[in-house]
């Protein structure tokens, strides 16, 4: 079989550029929509970018065309990660949603996305804000709230510093004060921009950000550990609420390692099938 056409260039967007992948099929299917990937945060990022790349040449082999791209200060994108704040990176996203949508020749149709852990929380902010045409909307592994998140990603400073022995006692707290008083802190070798964090803090999944935007299907894919474990509750909850609401959610079960924190890659064929199936609406 004939290998799909990867095509690496930088988006113009103003004031900087990003760096983007567009892996197209060779016989595109006429009832697919295109699929955008929303990646995830910091670290976690570079960790999850084969399974990205691995997951869109298996759609394009199934006639599916997508584009991964990098936000602002990530990647090979232009700028320091320091520089980066939420608002960028919905405009970013947002760029990348209509270069999808005017370049993936299906002039109308709309994208389908596939978000990543912290992904899915600029995705639920990008559909709240901006009212895009979305066709599927895939949460990989979500995160529910941005303030549990940032939380988490400010202890390893903490971790850092007790590892190190050092005199400087940070705690969570200290270091959200720090933020919001308008100074960046530096958390495993990234700068984190108080205008990201506030951005981060104040996003949530919840339902009544995606009422009437006119989704087709939602579908959250929850990765467990070992088979004989539950859904974490506040993600079960999360679910139960949009689905109460009526929106087209579907929760499924995989049983599989957080390759997004591994120390070495994994390889999760049997994930991205399921995702592809979704995709195609099987």
């Amino acid at each position: 079989m004939k290998k799909p056409a990867v095509t690496p260039f930088f988006l113009d967007c103003p004031d900087r550029r990003l760096f983007c992948l567009s892996i197209q099929a060779n016989a595109a299917l006429q009832n697919a929509s295109p699929v955008l990937f929303i990646p995830p945060f910091a670290e976690e990022m570079n960790k999850s970018r084969h399974i990205f790349r691995k997951l869109a040449e298996l759609l394009a082999e199934s006639g599916i065309d997508s584009l991964i791209f990098d936000p602002f200060g990530t990647g090979d994108s232009d700028g320091d990660f320091g520089e980066a704040t939420w608002d960028i990176w919905l405009e970013d996203l947002n760029s990348a949603h209509q270069w999808l949508a005017k370049e993936s020749g299906k002039a109308g149709r709309p994208v389908s996305i596939v978000a990543l852990r912290t992904g899915a929380l600029l995705a639920s902010d990008y559909i709240h804000r901006l009212h895009p045409d979305v066709d599927k909307l895939i949460f990989l592994a979500p995160v529910v709230r941005g303030e549990n998140f940032l939380s988490q990603f400010l202890r390893l400073r903490i971790a850092a510093e007790m590892a190190e022995n050092s005199r400087d006692k940070s705690t969570v707290k200290s270091l959200k004060e720090s933020l919001l008083s308008g100074q960046s802190v530096e958390v495993a070798g990234y700068t984190l921009n108080p205008s990201l964090a506030r951005g981060m803090t104040g996003s949530v999944i919840q339902e009544g950000r995606f009422h009437g935007k006119g989704i087709q299907t939602m579908d959250w894919i929850e990765l467990i550990a070992e088979e004989s474990r539950p859904v974490p509750i506040m993600n079960k909850q999360a679910v139960e609420q949009l689905t109460a609401a009526d929106l087209p959610i579907t929760l499924h079960r995989y049983c599989g390692p957080t390759f997004w924190s591994a120390v070495e890659l994994v390889e999760l064929p049997g994930l991205l099938e399921l995702i592809r199936k979704l995709l195609q609406g099987r």
